[in-house]
């Protein structure tokens, strides 16, 4: 099941709803089955392989049941994430409509997984993008293209830059983590 981040992460009280989706199946299927007797200290360890060379995040959901001696079955579960890159980019416009004399305000945030800010060196690339009569994507004409570096404490960054004319417009944000894996996170 392909991970993403939702969006209540980003809020206070995320804690409300983090097992919202634990029982809820998302185009999952069954990758490993394993049955056998807990340890002494009511423990039982498996080992799942996961794909190394993918560039997607998975959330796994594991289920468990366990049987005691008089036959009382007890159901669990939880989640593991297991990602591709060590942190996330979140990337927003201060605003949604922009004229033609303003200059675009882009948020960049990194972070680690755990929710921590950390330091990123990332490229923005601004495009105009349209679609064509029949509902196609077509190729976009890129505008505007810069590199930067997310703050060490907050995580953050922002970038400006002016709009020639007016139509839709798309930011791809892209970074690299210490491993070579790329991530990146678009908005328009």
């Amino acid at each position: 099941e392909r991970y993403y981040v939702p969006w209540y992460m980003r809020y206070g009280y995320s804690w409300w709803y983090e097992d919202d989706d634990i029982g809820y199946s998302r185009n999952a299927e069954e990758l490993y089955s394993k049955s056998g007797k807990i340890n002494e200290d009511g423990t039982f360890e498996i080992a799942v392989p996961t794909d190394a060379e993918t560039n997607e995040n998975y959330r796994y959901r594991i289920q468990a049941q366990v049987t005691d001696a008089s036959r009382r079955t007890i159901n669990g579960n939880a989640a593991v994430l297991v990602t591709a890159t060590s942190f996330t980019i979140n990337v927003n416009s201060e605003k949604f409509y922009y004229k033609t004399d303003e200059d675009v305000l882009i948020r960049v945030s990194t972070a680690d997984f755990s929710e921590n800010p950390v330091s990123k060196e990332f490229e923005l690339v601004a495009s105009t993008y349209r679609y064509s009569r029949d509902g196609e994507y077509e190729d976009n004409e890129e505008i505007y293209k810069t590199t930067g570096k997310t703050d060490e404490k907050s995580g953050i960054a922002t970038v400006e830059f002016p709009l020639k004319k007016p139509g839709y417009y798309q930011v791809k944000v892209t970074s690299t983590d210490v491993n070579g894996k790329s991530t990146s996170e678009t908005t328009s």
